[in-house]
Order: structure tokens, then sequence, then C-alpha cells
């Protein structure tokens, strides 16, 4: 097929239509676009490391447990919590699902385990009879709701399973894939020369194999090439249709971050006429990210954790890493807040922080009155 419109802006695709690669989207193939892969590593690799903590609810406020419970440690047989997450966000960012086998539960029947299937292994629907929500396996075998972990991302109204990005975009990830595969062919399939020789002299085509042989020689040992009159060596200039088709490259990986969220400069676009990298906007971009690609997966995350402890305990990733660099405007921050005009009691500035409450801190220390010291 032509890839006229990858670089020609005036060549529009016709709709519906199906460029080389959308067969390569399906699946893990969407992974193929290195955006896609980027985005997806980049919020697997944020979610996956943060710290954990589980806490108990308590007059005085949330109260980390002493010890963290096997489940938050290690959720399955086969991989620890960081490994064990950044399973679980590959799955829900490229496919939109992600499920498990609930292998052991303990007495209170909580799961312990939780191992993981591959995408596809197992799919959710709505059970015609019951009306409940089951799940089908390989070889038309049937699984209940309390022998399968499944969470989504964005659900269809109606549906049970959560929307594949990756299908619903498939047109958009294809053009990339299009647009590196032309690249890569442009460049190391000798889609164009390196240089042009011009002659104002009728040559035979043994003499121009015999000049380019001798050109070709003298720039690979980096010597001086030496040309007869009416002979001239011009270096390749790069059209505008190679100008258009990078264009194109970095103006579809942005889209592909605006996809999921992901600032593009996160992983690496520029796009516009983007300023130079300041600790101000640099602290802006780390919040962006955190509010637009990771939070609204942290709290998915965390409602589903915390349903495998009793009631009154509950799951929280602890975010402040995001904005390390920024500690000493935080407490600057907390300072304030609960200065000389509260706003904020200081229970609540440490519940930020998950730390551990103290009792009486919001209590304020009676003023001393002076004592009359005077001769009596």
């Amino acid at each position: 097929m032509s890839h006229d419109f990858l670089v020609d802006p005036s060549v529009i695709p016709p709709p519906g239509l199906e460029t080389v690669a959308t067969p390569l989207v399906a699946g893990r193939g969407g992974l193929r676009h290195w955006a896609v892969w980027a985005c997806a590593r980049t919020i697997a690799d944020a979610i996956s490391t943060l710290p954990v903590d589980l806490l108990q609810v308590s007059p005085e406020g949330p109260v980390p447990v002493d010890s963290l419970p096997t489940m938050l440690q290690q959720p399955s047989a086969y991989a620890d919590r960081v490994d064990w997450l950044s399973q679980v966000m590959i799955a829900l960012l490229t496919t939109g699902n992600v499920y498990g086998l609930i292998s052991s539960r303990d007495r209170n029947e909580y799961p312990t385990q939780i191992n993981l299937v591959a995408p596809g292994a197992i799919t959710a629907q709505i059970d015609a009879k019951s009306g409940r929500k089951v799940f089908k396996g390989p070889n038309g075998r049937t699984f209940s709701n309390e022998q399968v972990w499944h969470r989504t991302g964005l659900v269809w109204p109606g549906e049970v399973v959560g929307m594949d990005p990756i299908t619903h975009f498939a047109r958009t990830v294809a053009l990339g894939l299009d647009a590196e595969q032309y690249g890569a062919s442009f460049f190391s399939q000798g889609a164009h020369p390196t240089a042009v020789a011009h002659t104002d002299q009728e040559i035979t085509q043994e003499q121009a194999q015999t000049i380019k042989d001798r050109i070709k020689r003298a720039v690979a040992n980096r010597d001086i090439a030496v040309l007869g009159a009416g002979l001239e060596l011009e270096p390749w200039q790069s059209s505008p249709n190679d100008t258009q088709l990078v264009e194109t490259i970095r103006t579809n990986a942005a889209m592909v971050c605006a996809i999921f969220g992901v600032p593009p400069e996160k992983i690496g676009v520029s796009v516009g006429t983007a300023g130079s990298v300041t600790y101000a906007n640099r602290e802006q971009r780390a919040q962006d990210f955190l509010n637009d690609a990771v939070n609204p997966w942290l709290v998915r995350l965390e409602r589903a954790m915390s349903e495998w402890f009793p009631r009154g305990k509950f799951v929280k990733f602890n975010t402040g890493g995001f904005l390390k660099s920024d500690l000493k405007t935080r407490f600057e921050a907390y300072r304030l807040a609960t200065g000389d005009k509260p706003w904020m009691l200081p229970s609540e500035a440490r519940a930020f922080e998950n730390w551990a409450p103290i009792v009486g801190i919001d209590t304020p220390e009676p003023s001393v009155e002076p004592s009359d010291g005077g001769d009596q």
C-alpha cells in the first residue's frame, strides 16, 4: 500500500483504512510501538515501586499496622508485590482488564494468594440465567466470582469487561508503527543516496559506476575525493517529505501520551515550543503525571486491595516519593496551615505523610500566665 499519507499532509487516509501494522496491534502487539511501551513502563514502574501501608481505623485517626501482612509483600506464588503490581498495571494499561486466580484464603475467607493469568486466558461475562458475573476460561471452563480476582479500567455502561485502549486506538498505534517501519526502510535499505554526483558531460553507465566506486573508496578511507572537470559532489539534503515523516512520528507519539495521560516530555517527546526545564516546571510536570496518569489507578488499586482485609483496615499508597525534591516546600506549607491562623490540624498534616498519629497533638498547650514577681 502507499505510505503517501505519512509524509504528505494533503493525502488523508480513507475512513476504515487498515494500515500495514494493524494486524500487529492486537494483544501485546501494541507494545511494539515505542511510545506505548514507554508510557506503560513509566506508569507501571511508578505505581509498582510506591511504598504501601495498611492502615487501621482508630479514634485518633488511621494508624499504620506494625508489619505488612504477607498479601502486601508476596501476593502471588510467582511474584512479590513490586513484580505483581507491575504485571497488574501492564495488563490494565494494554487490555483494560486484569484477571487472577485466588489460590488460597485465610480462615475468614480473605484471599492470601492471587496468581495472575495471561490476558485473554479468562474473560468475564454475565450469566444469562442467574444474572451474576461468571468467568470463562480455556476449553469452556467456567469459574465463579469467588475463584477469580478481576479488576478493570474504564468500563462501558452495562458491561463488565474493561475497554481495551489498544483496540480502541488501533489506528493510532498502527500509524505509528507504519511510520517507524517506513522510516527504517528509508534509512536502512538505501532508500536514499548519501550524496549525489553531478556532471555537465555525458557519461556512459560504466563510467558512472567507475566514478561512484572511486568516490565510495575515498569516503570509506576518509581520504580526499579528487573529482574531474565538470564533476560536482553534493551531500544529500533531507526533503520536506523527510521532515514530515519525523513530525508524523513525533505527533503520533504525543497522541499516544494523551491516551495514557502521560506528559510527552516524560518519555522524551518534545512538543510545541517547550522552554527550558526548570525546577518549578519540573515539579509541575511531576504533579501532572501524578494527577493524570497515576492517581486514577491508585484509587482503583487501593479500593481493590483493601477488600483483602477486614472492615476497618484499608490500603494506602504513599505518593510522597513523587515530590521528594519538594520536601521543604511541603513542610513549610504544613507550618503555615497549622500556625497562628490554622486551617489544618497537625494530625491531618501527619496523615498526609502516612505518619502514625501522636496522642494530644491537636490539643494546644495551655498558656502560662506570668506570675506577679513584684515586691510585696
